[in-house]
């Protein structure tokens, strides 16, 4: 996936890469290399995204 590659390199070098950018670019590249299929890769994709939003939220709520 070189289109994968690149945009984390480019994000990156903009400082944009957050951990949860990078461990969904992770699940994408992982998922292609294990020959899941795009529904696979997109459903655990999408969890690691829900996880981290929710961790997020969680940690906002508990903000004075």
């Amino acid at each position: 996936m070189l289109e994968l590659a690149l945009l984390l390199k480019i994000l990156e070098a903009a400082n944009m890469a957050t951990p949860s950018i990078v461990a969904v670019i992770q699940s994408i590249r992982n998922g292609r290399a294990a020959g899941k299929t795009d529904e696979e890769i997109e459903a655990e994709s999408l969890q690691i995204a829900l996880d981290t939003k929710a961790i997020t939220e969680g940690d906002m709520g508990n903000q004075p």
